[in-house]
C-alpha cells in the first residue's frame, strides 16, 4: 500500500489495464525535451520528428483511451490533434535563408519522404508474408472445439472442457467462454480449430449453430470426432431427411449469411457418418469418464495426452468437520 501511495503520481492517472501508460508518457517527454538538442538550430527536423513522434502517441491514446475519466481521454486527443496542427503550420514558417537555406530543407524533407515509403513498404511487405505464411500454415489456436446443445450437454461441455485442458496445453473451445462475435464463430472453426468435438446429444443436430460449425469444419476439413452420448438417437436418413421445418426463416436467413443452406447441412450430417466415433457414458463413476477422456484426447493427439489423470481417491473427502 505504502508503494502504491509513493508512485501514485506514475500509475494512478491511469486505468487497470493501461497502468503501464505512465512509462510510455515520461519517455515521450524525455524524447521531445532532446529533440532540440539532438538537432540544435535545425528546424526542419525538428518539425518533423515532433511530428513523428506526436501520431503514434495519438493513435495509441485514441485506441487504449488510457486515463481513468473519458473526459481527460477527450482531452487529450484533442489536445494531440491540435498540437499536430500547430506542427503542421510551424512546417510553413521555417526560416528558407542562412544555413537554412532551400537545399538544406529539400534534403531534409527528401530523407524523411524516402523513410516514410521505405516504412510502408516493408510493412506491407512483413504483413503480406504474414497474410501467405498464416493461409499455408494456419494457426491452431484451439485443441479442441466442442459443438454441443446447451440444453442437452452444456453441463457436460463444461466437465469436458474441464478435464481435456488437463491433457493439452493449447486452449479448449467452449462458447460460454471464448466467443466474443457470432460473425467469427465459423471462421474460428475454419482456421483457428484442430479438432472437432460434436457431442452427441438428442438435439445437437436440430441446433442451427451446430449444423453451421459442422458443416464448416467438413468443408474445411477439420477432423471430426463425434462422442456418442446417452441419449444419442442415430443419424439415419430419416434424421438428415427430416431438416425441413426444424429452423425458422429467421435462423436460416442467419445460416444463408454464412453460404450455409440446407443442402449443405445434409452433405454435412451425411458425411458426419464416416466420422471417427466414440462413446462416452455421463452415468459412469469417474474412473469410467476418465478413460473415456483419455480416449477422446488419445483420439485427439492432443500433445500431453500421455496417460489417463488418477481419479480414483477423487471421491474421498479431504475435509473434516467438528
Amino acid at each position: 500500500l505504502r508503494l502504491l501511495q509513493r508512485y501514485r503520481w506514475l500509475f494512478g492517472r491511469f486505468r487497470k489495464e493501461a497502468f503501464y501508460c505512465g512509462v510510455f508518457v515520461m519517455m515521450r517527454s524525455i524524447l521531445l525535451a532532446l529533440i532540440p538538442v539532438v538537432f540544435p538550430g535545425r528546424h526542419v527536423e525538428q518539425i518533423l520528428v515532433v511530428g513523428t513522434l506526436f501520431m503514434p502517441s495519438l493513435i495509441l491514446t485514441a485506441h487504449m483511451l488510457p486515463w481513468r475519466t473519458i473526459v481527460a481521454n477527450v482531452a487529450d486527443v484533442i489536445v494531440h490533434f491540435a498540437l499536430l496542427l500547430c506542427i503542421l503550420g510551424a512546417a510553413f514558417l521555417a526560416p528558407t535563408t542562412g544555413s537554412h537555406n532551400f537545399k538544406h530543407i529539400q534534403a531534409a524533407l527528401s530523407d524523411f519522404v524516402l523513410a516514410c515509403i521505405l516504412l510502408a513498404l516493408c510493412s506491407c511487405l512483413l504483413l503480406l508474408t504474414y497474410v501467405v505464411y498464416r493461409y499455408v500454415q494456419p494457426e491452431a489456436v484451439y485443441a479442441a472445439f466442442l459443438c454441443h446443445h446447451k440444453k442437452g450437454a452444456g453441463v457436460l461441455a463444461r466437465h469436458m472442457k474441464l478435464r481435456l485442458s488437463c491433457y493439452t496445453t493449447k486452449e479448449v473451445f467452449l462458447d460460454s467462454d471464448n466467443l466474443l462475435d457470432l460473425d467469427v464463430l465459423f471462421d474460428t472453426v475454419r482456421s483457428r480449430t484442430r479438432n472437432m468435438l460434436v457431442l452427441g446429444s438428442s438435439q445437437v443436430l436440430k441446433r442451427m449453430w451446430c449444423a453451421g460449425e459442422i458443416v464448416t469444419a467438413v468443408s474445411s476439413k477439420v477432423p471430426v470426432l463425434l462422442i456418442k452420448l446417452n441419449d444419442w438417437s442415430g443419424l439415419d436418413d430419416s434424421v438428415v431427411g427430416g431438416l425441413d421445418g426444424i429452423w425458422s426463416t429467421d435462423e436460416l436467413h442467419a445460416l444463408a449469411a454464412f453460404n450455409i443452406d440446407i443442402f449443405r447441412v445434409r452433405e454435412a450430417y451425411r458425411a458426419l457418418r464416416g466420422a471417427e466415433q466414440l462413446s462416452f457414458n455421463h452415468l459412469d463413476n469417474a474412473v469410467g469418464q476418465e478413460s473415456s477422456l483419455y480416449a477422446i484426447a488419445r483420439a485427439c493427439s492432443l500433445s500431453c495426452a500421455k496417460a489417463p489423470l488418477d481419479v480414483s481417491t477423487q471421491g474421498r473427502a479431504e475435509l473434516l468437520v467438528l
